[in-house]
């Protein structure tokens, strides 16, 4: 055999063993992708320039309805409703610095930033990282559309309960508030407009209620009053600077609210199970003893469907609260002011521990005390969202990282004393004079005349707010007001305790009225 046969021949076995690996590839990434499809699931790779390579898997054309092969990823990962379109920077730079060092640990958690959902032809899409042998980055994608709407009705299921539960146990309560919306839409509204304060106090005085009113619902887990309270908070707002401001305005103003009509639309979860007669006065006790047996069995019922929930503790303390009814201790008054403010300060990226009620028991009148207690909501939330820092300022501070809230209750001298205090940042009486002044509320003389006690006590004036923009859970300047009227209301006195990094104590001294059972 001479030299070119031998070279033909060892070129003939290159080429058969080339396309042998080739074959197995193949093999390799059809048996890939079958196993893919089979999970719903696709994948596909990108360059660090984000073009999408050609080996993807069939299933990204389901996802994308088009081969996205050539195109870059984020125009086709974002579409309408995508996260990612306001994302595009970033995801750029993060990808480019992941595959400049594909697998270095720093690369690693890199990865981890990188969005975990987005949306793509009206699906929800689970994405998940990794980047290759050949450094290219690949995406997983998984279809979440029907988990995403399992766990959607799932929390509106719980929401439901949850609301049956909170009217349920607190029913008197809760038939107060409903009497007095209805009262304040068809009654007090009008009174306070024929009063002789002025046109901008009046609008003060409905800014306070519905500020109120709207803590008060949210706290029954209502789903649609509490947003309609914060749309006529921002309406009454814009109202501060018109200068067609009247009462007829400010009576329009809460009548196209149609507060009671959204309240009815809400109450539908209550009347589907208990009855419209449950709001009747005077049939309370007979109403529960005829639904107790029927919210039993929607609580067995929900923790069959959903065994996950048994052991979760917002469900263990609802099942808690439907289990307590009747009780009349003043700390139970407060209790229902502390169901949303775990959620709260997980909205705010806060971490706070759980918050229990201490101290003595006070039987109490709950009738003498509800007006104060409902108005507590602004003091808890003012203390989680100006009061408690963040994780990372908590570290910086060498705090814990869980801030905490304490309220404790003590019989002295026939009054109840009541502490709140939080290890927050404390209250500056500099600022407070600063903002007083900015606000318009004090001349710099006024505010330099205070001690810092007093100046602490500006907390309590009507539009004082240290926000620096208005949300739905701050920024109005009327929370603590309503606390100090109802103080007042009850011939109580209101203390301030504050130290700058520390954190900020409220006593409240209350006379004792003791309940009619006694």
């Amino acid at each position: 055999m001479n030299d070119a046969q031998e070279q033909d021949r060892q070129l003939q076995q290159l080429t058969e063993e080339l396309e042998h690996y080739k074959k197995q590839l193949q093999d390799h990434h059809l048996a890939t992708n079958h196993l893919f499809d089979e999970l719903g699931m696709g994948f596909l790779y990108i360059r660090s320039d984000l073009i999408v390579m050609p080996s993807l898997s069939p299933a990204c054309q389901k996802f994308f309805n088009d081969d996205p092969s050539g195109q870059n990823i984020l125009d086709v990962l974002c579409g309408p409703g995508s996260v990612l379109e306001t994302k595009r920077s970033f995801f750029e730079k993060t990808v480019g610095k992941i595959l400049d060092d594909p697998h270095s640990p720093k690369s690693e958690m890199m990865l981890e930033l990188l969005p975990q959902e987005t949306k793509a032809n009206d699906k929800d899409i689970a994405i998940t990282y990794s980047v290759s042998e050949d450094n290219q980055l690949m995406l997983i994608f998984r279809d979440i559309t029907t988990e995403k709407a399992l766990q959607k009705d799932l929390e509106r299921q719980r929401q439901r309960l949850e609301q049956v539960v909170h009217v349920v146990s607190d029913r008197d309560e809760f038939v107060e508030i409903f009497q007095e919306l209805e009262n304040f839409v068809y009654g007090d509204l009008e009174s306070i407009l024929q009063t002789d304060y002025s046109d901008s106090e009046k609008l003060d005085i409905l800014y306070r209620r519905v500020h109120t009113f709207k803590g008060l619902f949210a706290q029954f887990a209502f789903y649609l009053l509490p947003k309609a309270f914060h749309d006529l908070e921002e309406e009454l707002r814009a109202l501060k600077d018109n200068p067609a401001l009247d009462c007829d305005l400010l009576r329009n103003t809460i009548f196209n609210a149609n507060l009671v009509e959204v309240l009815l639309m809400d109450m539908n979860v209550v009347f589907d199970t208990l009855g419209e007669e449950f709001i009747d006065e005077g049939v309370g006790v007979r109403v529960l003893e005829d639904d107790i047996q029927f919210i039993d069995q929607q609580f067995i019922s929900f923790f069959h469907d959903h065994p996950q929930l048994q052991d979760h503790q917002s469900m263990v303390n609802l099942l808690n609260k439907w289990r307590a009814i009747g009780t009349c201790d003043f700390k139970e008054l407060l209790d229902s002011q502390l169901d949303s403010l775990p959620q709260l300060a997980q909205k705010l990226d806060k971490e706070i521990h759980p918050i229990r009620i201490e101290g003595d028991m006070i039987k109490v009148d709950p009738n003498a005390y509800r007006p104060f207690t409902k108005t507590l909501i602004h003091v808890f939330r003012n203390a989680i969202d100006h009061g408690i820092e963040n994780i990372e300022e908590r570290e910086e501070l060498e705090k814990e990282e869980e801030g905490t809230i304490q309220c404790t209750t003590h019989l002295k001298d026939a009054c109840i004393e009541l502490v709140i205090k939080d290890d927050g940042q404390g209250i500056d009486p500099n600022r407070m004079r600063q903002k007083a002044v900015s606000l318009g509320l004090y001349s710099e003389e006024d505010v330099q005349a205070m001690n810092d006690k007093q100046a602490m006590r500006l907390i309590f004036a009507d539009r004082f707010s240290t926000a620096q923009q208005v949300t739905d859970i701050s920024g109005r300047g009327v929370g603590l007001a309503s606390v100090l009227m109802e103080v007042e209301n009850l011939n109580g006195t209101v203390e301030i305790d504050s130290e700058i990094g520390q954190g900020t104590t409220f006593t409240f001294t209350l006379p004792l009225i003791a309940s009619h059972y006694q």
